[in-house]
């Protein structure tokens, strides 16, 4: 027979009287009971006695031991059988008033006190007592309670924001506050999954928590999912008309490490596109996509042409076009269209020996794939820097 882990610290842990037939108690193991309370998402029904209390060993002879009592309780709740006076009973003894035995409590799995009551009980008494800590509204109040008691660990505010999250009157806001103010590491499971859960726009600390440790967060919630809400989150952002183009461009950049540069330049003129602008505006933008989105070679040549086509041109942007043929040396190869193009924009440039040298090489290309219109052209093209270098020597 095979056990597991679990199997075997439950074994271990829980007391179980007749065989099952009973309540099934951790006995004095808070931890454990609260580790299966998280799991199982239910309340701690704490037994709170002592060796001498004698209602203390009437409610488990005369009352626990009933079928509509154990089935009732292992089925909706994780039992703790506690003695308040040894180990870590006399602390949860002064930390919640348990002062007559038995005394029966019911904890949320961060130790909030739901409801607590003391004494021999009846079975039905029991058990419409239990029913009563179970709703909804009983959990809310003592965490409401305890937080106006100005409680602020991280758990319990953590399982307080997800219950009353979201409110109708902003209420929520202040404990989403407190427990970002209260977690000392914004990066552990809860802090991740609380950001995860709780950021509801671009503009905010956790939505920058999370695209600024996506690695992190994708262990926790699964990389399909972080992707999936940064570009859900992003794009309802830049649909928003109230966005400026700035702000789209430096949320891309942040939101996407990878390809963030890329994808804003392509934002800037698509947005930039819906005004009137010049031609050197767009050429612009168009020559920054080319140098950091990279581009097909023929929309780089056709780049080229236009910006050889325009007059007034700002000669910085040419050397910055001159310098991206240099860096696709590789990709240009034998294509005589690219020689004459960096042959014209060095020309462009004044520099007559490197368009010469261009030109030359064009032509050489051009006779040996017999293109007698490109021959034609690098020819005329000699020609011309040949005048032009005689007149400047003149």
């Amino acid at each position: 027979m095979r056990f597991t882990l679990f199997s075997i610290f439950l074994c271990c842990s829980l007391v179980v009287l007749g065989q099952g037939q009973d309540i099934q108690f951790f006995d004095n193991d808070l931890s454990g009971a609260i580790q299966q309370a998280q799991q199982e998402d239910k309340l701690i029904f704490v037994h709170g006695n002592a060796t001498w209390c004698v209602p203390c060993r009437l409610m488990e002879e005369e009352v626990f031991i009933y079928p509509e009592v154990y089935s009732f309780f292992n089925e909706h709740f994780v039992n703790l059988s506690l003695d308040l006076e040894k180990g870590i009973g006399p602390i949860l003894a002064a930390r919640y008033q348990a002062n007559v035995l038995p005394y029966f409590m019911f904890l949320t799995s961060d130790e909030t006190l739901v409801h607590a009551f003391h004494g021999f009980q009846s079975i039905d008494n029991l058990l419409a007592r239990a029913k009563e800590s179970m709703t909804e509204e009983r959990k809310l109040t003592a965490w409401e309670r305890r937080f106006e008691d100005g409680d602020r660990k991280p758990a319990f505010l953590y399982n307080y924001a997800f219950a009353i999250y979201p409110s109708s009157d902003g209420s929520h806001q202040k404990i989403l506050d407190a427990f970002m103010e209260a977690n000392p590491d914004p990066l552990s499971e809860m802090g991740i999954r609380f950001a995860y859960n709780f950021m509801q726009e671009v503009d905010s600390e956790l939505f920058y928590l999370m695209v600024d440790n996506q690695e992190e967060f994708a262990r926790v919630i699964g990389q399909e999912k972080i992707s999936r809400t940064i570009d859900l989150m992003v794009e309802q952002a830049l649909q928003d008309k109230s966005t400026a183009v700035e702000e789209g461009i430096k949320l891309l950049q942040r939101a996407y490490p990878a390809d963030g540069q890329c994808r804003s330049i392509k934002y800037e003129i698509a947005k930039r596109g819906e005004t009137v602008i010049d031609e050197t505006a767009r050429l612009t933008l168009a020559l920054k996509e080319a140098s950091v989105c990279g581009s097909g070679m023929e929309e780089f040549r056709v780049l080229g042409e236009a910006m050889l086509s325009n007059p007034n041109l700002d000669e910085d942007l040419l050397r910055q076009y001159n310098k991206l043929l240099v860096q696709h040396q590789s990709e240009v190869g034998t294509d005589i269209n690219f020689h004459m193009l960096r042959g014209q924009l060095s020309e462009q440039l004044g520099d007559l020996g490197g368009s010469m040298e261009r030109y030359r090489e064009g032509l050489r290309l051009a006779k040996t794939s017999k293109n007698k219109v490109m021959r034609r052209g690098f020819k005329d093209a000699i020609k011309r820097i040949k005048r032009k270098g005689k007149r400047q020597k003149g």
